[in-house]
């Protein structure tokens, strides 16, 4: 359990930043492809793996 605990947080600052990159990515096409969307949090500090967004005028039911 140590051992994996030290490997992780070695490769941890590298696979956050590659993890961050592909949230923004994903917020950046759900913006262009969605002019309703709102991003909670934007420009707030966020943990790299989480993207939290709201669709107005759109229902839950065809989202799904």
């Amino acid at each position: 359990m140590a051992k994996a605990l030290q490997l992780a947080s070695e490769n941890y600052p590298a696979e956050a930043l590659q993890v961050r990159d592909l949230r923004d990515r994903l917020e950046q096409a759900i913006e262009q492809r969605i002019p309703s969307v709102q991003v909670n949090g934007k420009g707030a500090p966020r943990l790299p793996n989480t993207l939290n967004v709201s669709c107005h005028y759109v229902e839950g039911d065809p989202m799904l």
